[in-house]
């Protein structure tokens, strides 16, 4: 995904078929909420909602983060507090 300014973005898709996926997508969202961007090893989380997929017989998690043009690797590690 991209927007108007060319900013990349990755959008997570969590099918939630179950009510064990949507505590689960919803622990994912509370964590990211909760942490913010307190925690350097947790990616940024930008956005999020859950949806009535098309049919309406289920419901999908979008989470919507920055798109990095290298690893995740080498991002979490240049968020790591130094030694």
């Amino acid at each position: 995904m991209q927007d108007t300014r060319g900013h990349r973005f990755a959008l997570k898709r969590m099918i939630l078929q179950e009510l064990e996926q949507r505590t689960v997508a919803l622990k994912e969202i509370g964590v990211h909420e909760k942490l913010g961007n307190s925690c350097p090893f947790l990616m940024p989380l930008l956005d999020h909602e859950v949806v009535v997929a098309s049919g309406g017989t289920r419901e999908e998690a979008l989470l919507l983060f920055p798109l990095f043009a290298t690893s995740m690797q080498a991002i979490l590690e240049a968020r790591a507090p130094s030694t």
